[in-house]
């Protein structure tokens, strides 16, 4: 199961409430979303140290999420 990617060019401006929230319709297992968390951690800390040893370009994250969803931690 895959989100779609959005990418926007350089530039250009975008609405963030045309872009739906909503999760793909198959729910996951528990099992399957803790591995899956860590896959994406580890793919995520691969990026993240490219961007930054390339030191040229910049990303935008936007967490969104009930209180005490987490989303603190995750910028920690």
């Amino acid at each position: 199961m895959q989100y779609d990617t959005i990418q926007l060019k350089p530039g250009s401006t975008c609405r963030l409430d045309d872009i739906s929230t909503l999760p793909p319709q198959k729910s996951w297992e528990k099992d399957q979303a803790v591995e899956r968390i860590e896959d994406n951690a580890k793919t995520v800390a691969d990026l993240a140290r490219r961007l930054y040893a390339d030191n040229r370009r910049a990303i935008l994250l936007i967490l969104q999420g009930m209180d005490t969803s987490g989303k603190d931690s995750t910028i920690r």
